[in-house]
This record gives structure tokens, sequence and C-alpha cells, in this order.
């Protein structure tokens, strides 16, 4: 834990400052970025794309004269340059450096190579709109610990559909139990994301496997976590 008391008035004053001003663009952004270390003064944010890697490292403040300078490292670098890079900025840069690489996530989550890509990302964002997610914490707050229950048990099932269905999708199996192991550490929106992805992925590969899941998990509890989607899915098999 940093002692702010160890340091510089205007250095740990410029740090909060700063800080507090990526916390509010993250959550502007949320949809497609959050922070996933924010202690020491350090914040690490992602790319919430669970098939990416790209991130932004914000680290190791020194006062230089009368300035703050951060290490940072970042990646992807720039429009033409994918790989993770390190360099230091000075405090009053930051934020213009954090603008630009979320444009470029902005870039890339539109770009659509294959047919089969632009499907996908319908899915997904129909799956997501219909999830009712009206908390004011959403952002920021993982559910209950009722609720994270409900939907293990939703995606232990839907693993066990995946595993006995006549094709096994050992990819579908990956994604299930990787949400499962990141529940505790999501927020409510991040959760609903990964769900709105995995179940468009499986609507993707089948309607009769997605038509399998449902039946299986219809009498679950889980349909209580977030409201309407599950509604929806059962609307998709009666038309």
């Amino acid at each position: 834990m940093i002692n702010p008391k160890e340091h510089p008035l205007v250095f740990v004053q410029t740090i909060q400052s700063l800080f507090t001003q990526i916390r509010t663009r993250v959550e502007k952004y949320s949809a497609i970025i959050r922070i996933v270390k924010d202690q020491d003064f350090e914040i690490v944010i992602e790319d919430i794309d669970p098939l990416s890697n790209f991130s932004l490292e914000i680290f190791e403040p020194e006062f230089v004269g009368n300035s703050v300078v951060f290490q940072l490292k970042q990646s992807p670098t720039n429009h033409l340059k994918h790989e993770l890079n390190e360099f230091a900025l000075y405090s009053d840069q930051i934020l213009h450096q954090l603008d630009g690489w979320l444009n470029l996530i902005l870039q890339y989550n539109n770009v659509q190579i294959s047919p089969e890509e632009k499907i996908l990302k319908a899915y997904e964002e129909e799956f997501f709109d219909n999830f009712k997610l009206v908390d004011e914490d959403a952002n920021n707050k993982p559910y209950e610990v009722g609720k994270q229950l409900m939907l293990a048990e939703f995606l232990d099932t839907a693993i066990v559909v995946l595993k006995n269905h006549e094709i096994v999708h050992e990819e579908l199996i990956s994604e299930a139990t990787e949400i499962k192991e990141e529940l505790p550490n999501l927020t409510k929106q991040d959760t609903v994301k990964k769900l709105s992805r995995f179940l468009a992925l499986i609507r993707k590969k089948s309607v009769e496997l997605l038509k399998a899941l449902i039946i299986e998990t219809k009498n679950q509890a889980m349909k209580q976590v977030v409201s309407g989607g599950f509604d929806f899915v059962k609307g998709l098999m009666e038309n």
C-alpha cells in the first residue's frame, strides 16, 4: 500500500487527478475496455474482447523537475505496429495517449473480414440488447454470490450439453469454462457481455444446439439473474 505522505504533495495530487480522469474515461467506454488493476500508482486497462490481448499499462511515476513522468506499456502501439511497446510520457500526455489507444480498439472492432464475423457480431449484439441490465452499479460491481452460483450452474449444464452433443464443441466448452472461472472477478456488465458472446457462438453453430441448451436449463433459477435474455432465447425457439 502506497503512503501518500512519503511523497511530495504535488506528486500525489497529480496522480490522483490523472487516475480519476482515467477511471471516468474507462467507465464511459466500459462496453469495450475495463480496468484489471488499480493500485500502488499503477493502472492496467484491457480490451474486454476475450480474443484480444490489447492492453495499456500506466505505472512507475517519477517526479522529474516539477513534472510527473509515467512508464507506459501499450499494445497495439499504433496503426502500423501490433506488438507491445514501452515508453515514457508526462502526466499531461497520458489521456491523449489513452484516447488514441481506445480509438485503435474501436477501429479494430469495426473490422469484419468475413461474412461469418458480421453474423456473429449481430447475434452477440442481439443477445446483449435483450439481457436487461439496469443496475446502476453494473459497470463496477459483480453479481452477488447467490447469482454467481446460479450462473455457474447454468454454465455447468451448458458444458454437459456441449459434451453430450453428437459433435463435441471443444472451443465452446473452453469458453464456458473460462467464463465460470472468471465470474468472481467480472462486473455485471462484463458477465452479460461474455454470456452474450457465448450464446451467440452457440447460435451460430446450430439452432438445434441452442435449443438443447435452453431445454436443459429452462427450470434453472439462473434466468432470474438477468431478466429478458432467456425469454428472448425461448422466443427464438418458438418462431
